[in-house]
Formats: structure tokens, C-alpha cells, sequence
């Protein structure tokens, strides 16, 4: 919502995708999918409010280790995660992007490139359409292409390489670390 940025409290924003021309545009109240870019949105409020059941959350945080990404969730968010059968998801963005922006200065903004690629392999659609790897990075670059044409070759490859290691590197937290501790 705008204007939470500029005061440092969570942001939300949202990204509908659906088969057919989207006619409304209003707040959501019910969604798939929840992005944290810091785990202390836990404790500011319940990012899992309206999490459809069977939805996913997509954790920043630094660790590879789906035991360890685990115990820095709150024990009530925990109690959800298992009640709704939600997947749980983790990658270091902020690590990739670094790695992957030419220019320094883009780094920030990377990390949301990074997060598309995540969402790319989360969401459900791509899989209902059938899309192979190959034909779904020719899509995306069409976009990165159209976005980011005029700045540079290498930042339509960077931002490429964001999205594929965002796809490839999430890490899905397997249920028996999500059940072991029920």
C-alpha cells in the first residue's frame, strides 16, 4: 500500500494473473502467494492473513539449510503453515542479486528480478500451460527486452540471469522439517 515504503513498514503490493482480461482492480483479500523480503514481517502483523490454504510464502534469508530457515518462523506462523498446507520457500536474492547486477547501483533492484524468478517456478500457471524452460526464458527475455531495451545488452542479461537463478535456486522447505516439530 502506498506509502508504507517511505516510513519503513512493510509494503503491499500485489500481482494478479489470470487467464482472462482482469476488469477489477482493488486490494486483494485472499492470494496465493506472499513474498516476505524480511522475515520480521512476522512480527509487525500476520503476513499469512488470506493466504489461500495450499498457497506459498517465499522467505528471504540467507540460509540453505530448510531446518534453519524453519526456526527463524515464529511458532504461530508455524501452527498456520501446517494447519493451511502451505509450501514455504527460501532463497538468498539480496546474494544473487549482488552477484549478478553489472552495475552496482542496480543490486536493489535486481533482488525483484531475482524474486520473478521464484515466482515463475511457485506459481501454478506455468506448469498448467506446459511451459518448457526454454520457452518461458524466451518469453521473459521478450519482456526484459521491451523493459530494459534502451539501457544495454548486459542488462537484458543480467536481469535474464537474475530470473533463472531465482528459478533454479529456491529451495522448497520439504514437509517432514515442517512436520517434524508438530
Amino acid at each position: 500500500m502506498y506509502g508504507s515504503e517511505k516510513k519503513g513498514l512493510p509494503t503491499t503490493y500485489y500481482l494478479t494473473v489470470a487467464k482472462e482480461r482482469i476488469r477489477v482492480h482493488s486490494e486483494l483479500k485472499y492470494v496465493d502467494f506472499v513474498p516476505l523480503n524480511n522475515v520480521n514481517a512476522f512480527n509487525l502483523g500476520n503476513p499469512l492473513d488470506g493466504l489461500s490454504p495450499g498457497g506459498a510464502i517465499f522467505l528471504q534469508h540467507h540460509s540453505a539449510d530448510p531446518a534453519e530457515v524453519w526456526k527463524t518462523i515464529p511458532g504461530y506462523a508455524r501452527d498456520i503453515i501446517r494447519q493451511k498446507r502451505i509450501r514455504v520457500f527460501a532463497l538468498d536474492a539480496v546474494k544473487i542479486a549482488e552477484e549478478v547486477a553489472s552495475r552496482s547501483e542496480l543490486a536493489q533492484r535486481t533482488q525483484g528480478i531475482v524474486l520473478l524468478g521464484v515466482f515463475l517456478r511457485v506459481a501454478p500457471f506455468i506448469q498448467q500451460r506446459g511451459l518448457s524452460d526454454q520457452e518461458l526464458y524466451r518469453a521473459v527475455e521478450k519482456s526484459l527486452r521491451k523493459f530494459f531495451g534502451k539501457l544495454s545488452e548486459r542488462v537484458i542479461q543480467d536481469n535474464l540471469e537474475a530470473v533463472k537463478r531465482g528459478n533454479k535456486e529456491v529451495l522448497e522447505l520439504p514437509p517432514e522439517v515442517i512436520e517434524a516439530a508438530a
